[in-house]
């Protein structure tokens, strides 16, 4: 019984702290429809997103003068109440910055910015990376703590470890990890929201975030009847 108990306060912990780690942004329409997203690109005239529930799925596209605001997943709310399809660039430009971190960017000369959109970008992957490394030893040791349960009691008395030993350790390390993965991924939210603000500093600027990219684009040829590869660049 006891645990069992453990076992179900685990799972509970770790549930509560993974649902508060990941939030949505959430589209709000003019016509108070609310869509949970996780906004992609807000450009000139558009908002790319992709559905908070279907987030491996399709980048959708509604336009700003549909939207009279987001609320973005780190509490920030931007507003496009006065937005119209012929005033789009007049509202981007006068999007006043709203705090320490936008003003500071809002400062930054363009190379400067670039290197910070890199770190910010570099601290993301880091922490996507970290995050799910604890979150799957975090796992392991649920495991362990349910075998270790299933087993029963040790019958072997010159053992130095018992089950129910293995069973705390297995506990105690998936809680231990379980709140390390979640508070990293938690974090990691706060990086992606300041990439999301000098991306729309970018924007305002009307600069790209990387100087240089390149794409690796197999094909096959029916002519040569050979496979073929295409190398795309971008500077």
């Amino acid at each position: 019984m006891k645990k069992s108990f453990l076992l179900l306060c685990y799972l509970f912990l770790s549930i509560n702290i993974v649902a508060q780690s990941v939030k949505a942004d959430v589209i709000i329409k003019k016509d108070n429809m609310k869509i949970e997203a996780i906004i992609q690109e807000i450009n000139s005239t558009t908002i790319k997103y992709k559905r908070f529930s279907n987030q491996t799925g399709p980048i959708f596209t509604i336009e700003k003068s549909k939207v009279a605001s987001v609320l973005y997943a780190n509490g920030e709310v931007e507003s496009f109440e006065n937005t119209s399809p012929n005033r789009d660039i007049q509202v981007a430009e006068s999007v006043v910055p709203g705090n320490s971190f936008e003003k500071r960017i809002r400062r930054e000369n363009d190379i400067e910015l670039k290197k910070m959109y890199a770190l910010e970008k570099n601290y993301v992957k880091n922490r996507r990376v970290q995050g799910s490394i604890c979150l799957g030893l975090s796992g392991v040791g649920l495991i362990t703590a349910m075998i270790a349960n299933q087993s029963g009691p040790s019958t072997n008395p010159y053992s130095a470890i018992t089950s129910e030993d293995v069973f705390q350790l297995g506990v105690i390390g998936a809680i231990g990890f379980g709140v390390s993965g979640a508070l990293t991924f938690i974090n990691m939210g706060k990086h992606k929201s300041r990439m999301k603000a000098i991306e729309q500093e970018f924007l305002r600027r009307n600069i790209k975030s990387d100087s240089f990219s390149f794409k690796i684009q197999p094909s096959y040829n029916p002519l040569l009847h050979a496979p073929t590869i295409t190398l795309r660049a971008s500077f």
